[in-house]
């Protein structure tokens, strides 16, 4: 593990020094798909995080980018239209002095159109507050309030929309001035979308003027699109973002030149995180509990498999919990029920692998009991779960699929105890656990 530490730390330095060469060349950090460093997280980076060649580490990180920046582009073939959704006359949305950028799914809406944030846990009806909603859904709300704002981007069903990528493509090229620099870092559906929501919001503001901005901040790159566009045009808006959930090493949040003005978080280890290892300044980072995460009963915990919104290795992951079961585990457990993400990235991917788990606890049928005193709590990639798991001290066994990204090591987090089972599978356990808490 300590390797890990050593890789983590690099990768800290070597983003920090990323943005600033950005910023030299004159590349819009707030457009660009490739300055988070978000694709290593997807990429599986790290896979064997004992034996990585460090002089190898820039240029392999390099061609992870490339790889998934064409992936990402192509992405916009796919999408049938876009368009904005509601109501945003000057008459009707002055009067909210709040507004909060955020995701919605097809779940997320009641038949009268009302919607409820799974991210801060309130609803549309919360007073004084302007929604804007990415829909990740292909289903347009059929009804919704006049305090919501939705971007709708549906998928095709069959063909191609060249027309789009073509026009999106010839957009990049005007607004970068045929820089090719430039335009490899917006050459992506993700900073197609902040343009989009981009040029919505250079319009709005011309007559909206909120008192704040709130993001579920994941250093998205729309959401960095918004924070520079108040900046530039020296709005007098105060840009937040909300650590809306415990990741072990969220290095897309490093601070940099285009962070939000404040990040709230919910509790004192988060913020220690961040201002010892992602550089924020002090003044920026504020413990807040307005926002605080509903805490799970031990009901809905225990005896689960939870399965993340992304993995990657899914032979490694399947391997461990394979091992976990019939080698490791000495004494008999309560059945274990699956629990999918709410909103997995490719839902015929989770489904997958959930019937593969479901093969392997039906293999070893005999290490389960009704009558057994003890249950666990298993998590499998980067999930919030395991957090909310220790935090009403429930043990966790966590199986990864890339360490560097998912692990919760003591190093970053001092309040939780690891044991190492196998190469993917950890145990966490609580330290100095009271009052029903532990962060």
């Amino acid at each position: 593990m300590n390797n890990i530490h050593i890789q983590r730390k690099r990768l800290v330095k070597m983003k920090l020094n990323y943005i600033k060469k950005l910023n030299r060349s004159d590349i819009d950090i707030s457009l660009s798909s490739l300055s988070s460093f978000s694709r290593l997280m997807f990429a599986g980076f790290g896979k064997n995080f004992d034996q990585i060649e460090f002089k190898n580490f820039e240029k392999k990180i390099n061609l992870i980018n490339f790889i998934y920046q064409i992936k990402n582009f192509l992405r916009i073939l796919k999408l049938h239209n876009l368009e904005i959704i509601g109501n945003y006359s000057k008459s009707n949305i002055n009067i909210y002095k709040t507004l909060i950028v955020s995701w919605s799914s097809d779940n997320d809406f009641k038949k009268n159109g009302e919607y409820f944030d799974r991210y801060f846990r309130i609803s549309s009806n919360k007073k004084g507050v302007l929604w804007f909603l990415i829909h990740v859904g292909n289903q347009r709300p059929f009804k919704i309030k006049k305090n919501i704002i939705i971007l709708y981007h549906p998928n095709k069903t069959y063909g191609f929309n060249l027309n789009l990528i073509i026009k999106y493509f010839y957009k990049i090229l005007k607004y970068n001035q045929f820089s090719l620099k430039k335009i490899y870092h917006e050459l992506s559906f993700d900073s197609f979308l902040a343009h989009k929501i981009k040029d919505f919001f250079e319009i709005i503001l011309n007559y909206y003027s909120p008192k704040k901005i709130i993001f579920p901040y994941e250093s998205q790159v729309f959401q960095n699109s918004i924070i520079n566009l108040v900046r530039k045009n020296k709005r007098k808006i105060v840009t937040i973002g909300y650590n809306h959930s415990f990741h072990p090493f969220p290095i897309i949040n490093l601070y940099h030149s285009n962070s939000p003005d404040f990040l709230y978080v919910n509790n004192n280890t988060v913020k220690k995180f961040y201002l010892k290892y992602f550089k924020w300044p002090t003044s920026k980072v504020k413990k807040i509990s307005s926002f605080s995460l509903k805490r799970k009963k031990k009901s809905e915990l225990k005896q689960k498999v939870f399965l993340p919104y992304h993995f990657s290795y899914d032979r490694e992951i399947l391997k461990n919990f394979d091992f976990f079961l019939n080698s490791y585990l000495e004494t008999k457990i309560k059945p274990l029920k699956i629990r999918m993400h709410p909103t997995p990235l490719s839902p015929k991917k989770h489904l997958g692998l959930k019937k593969k788990i479901e093969y392997i606890i039906k293999k070893n049928k005999n290490k389960f009991s009704k009558d057994s005193k003890k249950s666990v709590s298993i998590h499998i990639g980067e999930v919030s779960t395991v957090i909310e798991s220790l935090e009403v001290g429930i043990p966790v066994i966590h199986i990864v699929g890339n360490p560097i990204f998912e692990l919760f090591s003591s190093k970053f987090w001092p309040n939780i105890k690891v044991k190492q089972i196998s190469d993917r599978t950890f145990e966490y356990l609580p330290k100095n656990f009271s009052n029903g808490k532990f962060l």
